[in-house]
């Protein structure tokens, strides 16, 4: 069983609304990694500058006040069991 991230409409949008410029929407949907692999050519060569975006951008999901993360620990012991 893999990860995955349960998100409302509504946070989505909040999301979305935090993110300055095509590359912060591009991680949001998951097109551009969060660790910057994904940067290629020119990008690559300005990995600091993308790092500082996606580090702002965080920055400002943290702060959201629509926003909240809780950090669920699923029991994969008891998942065999079913």
């Amino acid at each position: 069983m893999s990860a995955y991230t349960d998100i409302s409409p509504a946070a989505v949008l909040a999301a979305y609304g935090c993110a300055r410029g095509s590359y912060q929407r591009a991680v949001l949907n998951g097109s551009e990694a969060w660790s910057g692999s994904t940067l290629t050519g020119r990008a690559a060569r300005y990995g600091s500058k993308y790092r500082t975006s996606r580090e702002e951008l965080l920055a400002r999901l943290e702060a959201h006040p629509d926003l909240a993360v809780e950090e669920r620990r699923v029991d994969m012991a008891a998942l065999a069991e079913i």
